[in-house]
């Protein structure tokens, strides 16, 4: 049986934080985790719970960690990784105007 999400310790949260980091979805983190993939999914996606507030910055963290590299790659005079940065700008400019 399925752990609910009140059954996950907190080894289960790190776990989830690697794979996270590691850019799997919240539903592989789950099955990873043996927990109830549609609860475990639908509290990763509702803004402000424990899943949502823990997947989210581990992404963020390995998101930002790219592109600085990224950048810094970029900076360096790297064609390819100059287009990518030009396109992670443009994001984060409509990124910026979504409300």
């Amino acid at each position: 049986m399925p752990k609910s999400l009140s059954e996950l310790n907190a080894e289960d949260w790190k776990i989830a934080k690697d794979l996270a980091a590691a850019l799997y979805s919240p539903k592989e983190i789950a099955v990873a985790l043996e927990a109830n993939v549609s609860d475990f999914v639908d509290a990763c996606m509702a803004e402000g719970t424990e899943c949502y507030n823990a997947i989210m910055a581990a992404r963020l963290e390995t998101e930002y960690k790219l592109r600085v590299s990224i950048i810094k790659v970029a900076n360096a005079g790297s064609v390819p990784a100059q287009s990518m940065a030009r396109e992670m700008f443009k994001e984060s400019k409509i990124k910026w105007n979504d409300k």
